[in-house]
This record gives structure tokens, C-alpha cells and sequence, in this order.
């Protein structure tokens, strides 16, 4: 992952803003942006989703979606019972994350 991250930083059109889907992938971004002498969110913004799996991520600035971990449980649950008991396939559900933001993200 990381490698892949280098090869873009590395590109002639270096992108200008990255989504992860882990915070444990932004730290990689943030590193590999280190490596470079990129700054966050100057030369790039980053936006995540979990906010779980990298602790040092809210002392880095990263602005992030909160995973719903206990309502999407919930919603699965409810799922499952749905279909055990009537034996038709539940319709789907949706389940928001909240947006922590923070610094990670350029204003223009």
C-alpha cells in the first residue's frame, strides 16, 4: 500500500486530495506525505472513514467519518432476525456516519 501511495506521490499529477477507507490507511498517507515533504492539508487533504483504528489520527488532524459500529451491529441483527423468521430477505437499511472534522482537509 504504502508503494502505491509513494508511486502517486511521486507522479507528474500528484493528486490533490485522498479518501481512505481506514484511518489506519490515512496513517500510511500521512507517513508517505512525510517521506515526501508534502504537507497535509496544504499539498493534500485527506478524509477517512472509521475513526477506530488509528489513535494518533485526531492528534494528526484527521478529519474522518465515524463508523456507526454499534447501530450498523444493530441493523444487522434486525436483518438477520428478519429473514430467519419470515424467510424473506430484509430490504436494505441505511446507517449514517457522523463527520468528525478536524484539520486534515484544505479549505478553498
Amino acid at each position: 500500500y504504502r508503494e502505491q501511495i509513494m508511486n502517486l506521490l511521486e507522479s507528474e499529477n500528484i493528486p490533490t486530495a485522498f479518501y481512505t477507507v481506514r484511518d489506519y490507511r490515512a496513517k500510511y498517507l500521512y507517513e508517505c506525505c512525510e517521506t515526501r515533504g508534502l504537507k497535509i492539508p496544504d499539498d493534500i487533504s485527506v478524509i477517512s472513514y472509521d475513526n477506530i483504528n488509528w489513535e494518533e489520527g485526531a492528534g494528526k488532524g484527521l478529519t474522518t467519518f465515524q463508523e456507526p459500529v454499534f447501530d450498523l451491529g444493530e441493523c444487522a441483527l434486525d436483518m438477520l432476525n428478519h429473514w430467519v423468521t419470515t424467510g424473506t430477505k430484509p430490504k436494505n437499511r441505511t446507517v449514517e456516519a457522523n463527520l468528525i472534522e478536524r484539520s486534515s482537509v484544505r479549505s478553498i
